[in-house]
């Protein structure tokens, strides 16, 4: 995972759990399209693609603070 410094573990478990609750979302999702309409997750679909966009964003926010901060 590397050094991150003063900042300790508690941001690489962050960014750890961002990253495999990506997956984890996914197979959820097609899950639920299995058993349920299409219409109905096709609409699903578009919002779990816009939570997954805003966590990977939170995720490189988090990664470029660290890298910010370890620089120092």
């Amino acid at each position: 995972m590397g050094n991150y410094g003063s900042l300790g573990i508690n941001n690489e478990l962050a960014i750890l759990f961002i990253y495999a609750g990506i997956p984890f979302i996914t197979v959820c999702f097609f899950f639920y399209l299995f058993k349920n309409k299409l219409t109905v997750s096709l609409k699903i679909l578009n919002i779990v693609l816009v939570i997954i966009a805003i966590l990977i964003t939170i995720s490189n926010g988090i990664a470029i603070l660290i890298g910010i901060a370890s620089a120092h």
